[in-house]
């Protein structure tokens, strides 16, 4: 088994926010892959033109056993591909780059992900924008129903021979085209901010009114210094 945790970072010409969503990346993202129970898996952190901005330099200057950072093209898919040849089964993973994954993820998605189709867990959802007002910031959700036949943004593709990447299809609409396992166990967390608002809440899940108690990994995130 072959375990890809893919990620992009693609701005095109405007990088209006790219200093807030680095600073979300550093905060949430990556100390999230770090603390996974299982680091049997290759991060591909993918950047459309990212790595020849002054302010993006950081992702360029990471080691790479830390993550392996490229530029998004499909170049990225002929790596896997020769990484994969000799594996029996091959895993891939969408991960938002400003979103934060439960230390268990890789190691139930791995356990549960033995034949060819999607795994999608429950997730949670943490508002933390204060363009709305007071009443959003720091606040923390379930979501409490998947609508039939849409999946989440944190999906794996399982294959038993590469045919396509994990960004080729709309992620909420993977159903149509793969067997898709749902797992009920909360694997995710979605970091909704200033800038993405409309893009995180009007998706494909049906969000608990209910403000819960913060995760306490996630919560653990929010105190503690943003990595440098």
């Amino acid at each position: 088994m072959k375990h890809f945790i893919v990620t992009r970072f693609g701005y095109q010409e405007n990088y209006e926010h790219l200093e807030e969503r680095i600073a979300i990346f550093k905060q949430f993202t990556l100390p999230s892959i770090e603390a996974q129970t299982n680091q049997n898996f290759e991060w591909l952190f993918l950047g459309e033109k990212l790595f020849d901005i002054p302010g993006a330099r950081w992702f360029g200057d990471q080691p790479d056993d830390q993550l392996r950072a490229g530029h998004l093209n499909e170049s990225y898919m002929d790596y896997i591909r020769e990484v994969a040849e000799k594996e029996n089964l091959t895993l891939m993973t969408r991960f938002d780059n400003d979103d934060i994954l439960l230390p268990t993820f890789v190691e139930d998605v791995q356990r549960i992900g033995k034949v060819h189709g999607i795994v999608d867990f429950r997730g949670y959802r943490l508002d933390i924008s204060l363009t709305y007002g007071p009443r959003w910031q720091n606040r923390f959700y379930q979501d409490i129903l998947y609508h039939k036949g849409f999946t989440s943004p944190m999906i794996t593709l399982v294959q038993n021979r590469i045919r396509e990447t994990i960004y080729r299809r709309n992620h909420a609409l993977m159903a149509r085209f793969f067997p898709v396992t749902y797992v009920e166990k909360p694997n995710w967390v979605q970091v909704v901010h200033e800038n993405n608002w409309l893009q995180k809440t009007f998706q494909t899940r049906k969000w608990s009114k209910e403000v819960r108690p913060i995760h306490p990994f996630v919560k653990k995130l929010m105190e503690e210094p943003c990595k440098e």
